[in-house]
């Protein structure tokens, strides 16, 4: 084992067949040679490890920094995104700027700067990229979502789109489905706002509330490959899910610590088997539920070490399963692998 990596193994078991999660209750944890070990028990009764199905690890291996291995400097960064030019997009919330590296972790530019103008941004929340390499920008402290051309330049922008609505109310991130239509959690309105790419308004996904198809502040949004949308809702502690019309399919998750349980979810992202990855800004940690949305583990702990986390925004995962973890609290971003056996 690499001195410089830290192995985290978290052992789960996974429970097939059924749509609606178990929840497990009480857990172990222990730490031995340098791995942390997580059991989980169901009725009281402790799992045994060698009874177990599948095994995932995270491991350590580095932190994003400048190019002669000097760390880098962030204010907040509030989301990190794979482009499509393989370049990694960092928004860097507090340093009104985005900050890009490459799939290593080293700094190439910044883009924009604090204002209130074309290119500029307050207070900025999502940077992501589409197959044109234009840069979708969630511009919260303008209100408006920008769009940007490679080197920074605006293209276009969002801010009100019907006489009779006032528009957004700190957008955060965004989405963009296979047809090229638009998603953006509208924070403050308590809801999502669908554009086809002509940038034309189509819809208003869910309002302010705690039922089915209704947000307190929606903040990560995310598609799959059958473009379903999945939505973090922040203050309601679940992630939702909606089918490529809108309608409510299910939810995941309900305030708590335990495994299957979740607080303040942010970042959303699935690796290269289709389980889905979840940061959890209030329990500080990540969690990964199979594609069946069954709990399989709870990743990291609070802390400023390797592997662990504080207050983590956002995350993402690459096609060779690299989870790169936004953590405005540490202000940082760490890289680390994905290892399930």
């Amino acid at each position: 084992m690499n001195t410089k990596s830290i192995l985290i193994t978290v052992f789960i078991t996974i429970y097939l067949g059924a749509a609606l999660v178990s929840i497990l209750s009480g857990e172990d944890s222990n730490v031995k040679n340098g791995t942390s070990t997580m059991q989980y028990s169901k009725n009281g009764v402790s799992t045994n490890s060698n009874a177990l199905n599948e095994t995932i690890e995270l491991r350590f291996i580095r932190l994003f920094s400048r190019k002669g291995a000097e760390k880098m400097e962030f204010g907040g960064p509030f989301s990190v995104h794979i482009g499509f030019d393989d370049r990694i997009y960092v928004a860097d919330d507090l340093h009104h700027n985005i900050k890009v590296f490459d799939r290593q972790g080293f700094f190439i530019e910044s883009i924009g700067k604090q204002g209130h103008g074309p290119g500029e941004f307050s207070y900025l929340d999502c940077a992501i990229t589409d197959s044109r390499g234009k840069i979708y920008v969630g511009d919260s402290g303008n209100n408006r979502v920008q769009i940007l051309d490679a080197k920074g330049n605006l293209l276009n922008q969002i801010k009100r789109w019907n006489w009779y609505l006032s528009g957004f109310t700190n957008p955060r991130y965004v989405s963009i489905d296979s047809d090229g239509n638009l998603f953006i959690a509208d924070w403050g309105n308590h809801c999502i706002r669908v554009f086809n790419k002509d940038l034309t308004f189509i819809k208003t996904i869910g309002k302010e509330g705690t039922l089915d198809r209704e947000f307190k502040n929606p903040i990560a949004i995310l598609h799959d490959k059958k473009d379903n949308l999945y939505v973090s809702d922040f203050k309601n502690h679940r992630v939702q899910v909606f089918n490529p019309q809108g309608a409510f399919l299910f939810s995941l998750g309900h305030e708590g610590e335990k495994i299957g349980q979740l607080r303040n979810p942010a970042g959303l992202a699935f690796d290269s088997r289709g389980n889905l990855f979840v940061s959890e800004y209030g329990n500080h940690r990540i969690q990964v539920f199979s594609s069946k949305w069954a709990p399989l583990a709870v990743l990291g702990k609070k802390g400023k070490g390797r592997a662990e986390f504080y207050k983590p925004t956002d995350i993402d995962i690459s096609k060779d399963d690299h989870l790169y973890v936004a953590e405005f609290g540490n202000h940082r971003i760490q890289l680390l692998t994905i290892e399930i056996e």
